[in-house]
């Protein structure tokens, strides 16, 4: 009955560290695809990397312009709004790859983490597991043990007792039915006798 148990729990343990695997699998690859798709923003970001010297060299620019005694014709200042709007863009563009590398970094740490957890919970269960398997094995081996010896006793009582029963019916071929009498006799005292 205990080995029952034990095995049962032993099974249930297999089945958990089995999904604990599964789980850690499924983490390292859906890590995996990330990393590739945060890499792949990486390289178009940073083809598109734009510096902010032109950022400068606009607002300069700018600058003179307005100080000029005259006012710029709306072809410039279409040029301006459109210059502004790209500008905006990029520098959205390049807080989004900050933010991405942020995010990127955060969520390898943190899936790390997760990993290493896994990883430490398998090996202790693993671990418990053989530890287990000792104890059911020394426990085997005692009931065996033990099995044996009863085997080995219980084989001595029947040699002996077929001795005396080959004895015994050798001793009646030889009493006669007034000796079987007596003997019915003591018998009956014996049992009587406190």
């Amino acid at each position: 009955m205990k080995q029952s148990i034990q095995c049962d729990v032993i099974y249930a343990k297999q089945k958990e560290l089995g999904e604990l695997r599964s789980k850690g699998d499924e983490l390292r690859s859906s890590h995996r695809a990330k990393v590739q798709k945060l890499q792949l923003l990486l390289r178009e970001a940073s083809k598109a990397k734009v510096s902010h010297r032109p950022l400068h060299e606009y607002t300069s620019a700018l600058d003179l312009v307005q100080q000029a005694p005259f006012s710029p014709p709306s072809y410039v200042l279409q040029k301006q709004a459109l210059l502004c709007r790209e500008l905006h863009r990029v520098e959205v563009q390049i807080n989004l790859i900050d933010w991405t590398n942020q995010f990127r970094s955060e969520m390898s740490r943190s899936i790390k983490r997760t990993i290493q957890t896994l990883d430490e919970e398998r090996a202790n269960m693993e671990v418990s597991l053989l530890k287990e398997m000792v104890l059911l094995d020394d426990d085997l081996k005692n009931l065996k043990g033990q099995y044996d010896s009863t085997l080995t006793k219980q084989g001595k009582e029947l040699k002996l007792l077929r001795k005396i029963v080959l004895e015994l019916s050798d001793e009646r071929k030889h009493v006669k039915s007034s000796d079987i009498i007596k003997f019915g006799e003591i018998k009956q005292d014996l049992v009587t006798t406190p």
